[in-house]
């Protein structure tokens, strides 16, 4: 019930927010709750999730009483001769009746370890749930921030365009007045050439980042400009890797997916096993019945059976060996993926660490390169009301800034993806960490 109610909150979301976004810029969670209504990956796990309960209350049903009935009428010609053990009714006759009977399992050890092991499935399922979430946060939040850099990278285009065509206007009239070479002016041209080259490739790189953006969220309403004012940067993860290394082997997704899989086919090989322990079942019958003719007519007989019965299995054919052996396989292949991503989960932890602490101090760096060069621009803007510098001078700090603006945007974008990236390991990706 509960998946229910979050996906109809997320739709409710996505339906209330469509009018809004064509005209207004959303949030990166908010593209994200988007994107969770079309995510295949998503969408499956919590297909195969409600599957897998259904499996599990069909399996539950064994537990509970089968209560069955029927009615009957029997049609008998009888003649007997020489002596005999019991009395038995000649001639032809008919018997009309019916009959209920109730079936209880008592113990059933095959079925009890299949049930824990379906169990152990679902809880399985819902962390590949998890993965398919955490999975669709990094791709949201990696083509939000590839969007954002895209623009970035049009705008320092059309500045350095800009700048190459003042450069090459000014040579020109240089080179009319015998100031400049003809070879200068023809170098100033190719550049101005190849700058137009660069400024079509980063407006088709635009394009294709909105294409990809679109394949995950379906949002039309790209055409809008997306900024975002800061970073939104976790200020807490400045200790050793190593002092992250219990919480990841605890909480980390795919780890306790393997481990409830693990536990799953635990109980299914004994479930396989238990094939051969003795089950115990209790019966209740009751039968009426009615004779026409013969010896007996008119004869009614009403009969009540309470039995238990102790069954135990000899010999199966040997399906029961040879699923106990498929398990056991399947155990040794969790097993194994287990005792191989712990290390591997350690040198990740290490190597994001070192990412995190070296994009921590180059976005510091690149944040200040930024604040100078602006300050720079204004008084270059200063200078130019003053007469001491040129439009060219002002220019060239113009795309000065926005290099350094993108390689801000690009840093920012990278500490944030290595920062969820990090979380995810971890166990504790949450999707309001992308706004």
């Amino acid at each position: 019930m509960k998946n229910y109610i979050e996906l109809f909150f997320m739709i409710l979301v996505a339906l209330t927010a469509n009018g809004s976004w064509a005209n207004s810029q959303p949030s990166v969670y908010e593209l994200y709750l988007r994107a969770l209504q079309y995510d295949d990956s998503y969408l499956d796990a919590v297909s195969e999730l409600n599957i897998e309960r259904l499996d599990l209350d069909s399996l539950r049903t064994k537990l509970y009483p089968s209560i069955t009935s029927s009615v009957y009428r029997t049609e008998t010609q009888s003649d007997t001769k020489g002596p005999q053990q019991s009395v038995t009714s000649d001639g032809r006759y008919s018997s009309d009746g019916f009959q209920v009977n109730v079936n209880q399992v008592i113990y059933d050890p095959a079925l009890l370890n299949q049930l824990d092991s379906y169990q152990l499935l679902t809880l399985s399922i819902k962390n590949k749930i998890i993965s398919a979430e955490n999975d669709l946060i990094l791709k949201v939040a990696n083509g939000y921030w590839s969007l954002m850099l895209a623009q970035q990278a049009v705008l320092e285009e059309k500045k350095k365009s800009e700048l190459q065509k003042m450069l090459l206007d000014l040579a020109n009239e240089q080179h009319s007045r015998g100031l400049i070479s003809i070879s200068e002016l023809n170098q100033l041209a190719s550049d101005n050439l190849e700058q137009d080259y660069q400024t079509t490739l980063a407006a088709i790189n635009l394009d294709v980042t909105r294409g990809d953006l679109f394949q995950l969220t379906l949002w039309e309403g790209q055409a809008n400009t997306i900024t975002s004012t800061s970073c939104p940067l976790a200020g807490d993860l400045d200790k050793p890797a190593a002092d992250y290394l219990n919480q990841a082997i605890l909480g980390n997704t795919q780890l306790n997916t393997w481990r409830h899989e693990l536990n799953a086919y635990q109980k299914e090989r004994d479930s396989k096993k238990s094939a051969y322990y003795p089950k115990l079942n209790l019966s209740a019958d009751y039968s009426n019945t009615d004779q026409t003719g013969g010896s007996f007519d008119g004869s009614q007989t009403n009969r009540t059976q309470l039995k238990v019965s102790l069954d135990w299995p000899i010999y199966l054919g040997g399906q029961r060996y040879v699923d106990v052996k498929k398990s056991t396989y399947r155990l040794a292949t969790q097993q194994r993926k287990i005792e191989l991503f712990v290390p591997k989960l350690k040198q990740k932890l290490k190597l994001l660490s070192m990412r995190l602490k070296t994009g921590k101090r180059n976005l510091e760096k690149i944040k200040l390169a930024v604040e100078i060069s602006n300050q720079k621009y204004q008084i270059t803007l200063k200078e130019l009301q003053a007469g001491s510098v040129t439009q060219a001078d002002v220019l060239q700090e113009d795309v000065r800034v926005a290099q350094l603006t993108t390689k801000k945007i690009s840093a920012c974008k990278d500490q944030f993806l290595n920062q969820l990236e990090f979380f995810k390991l971890l166990g504790a990706l949450d999707a309001k960490r992308l706004d």
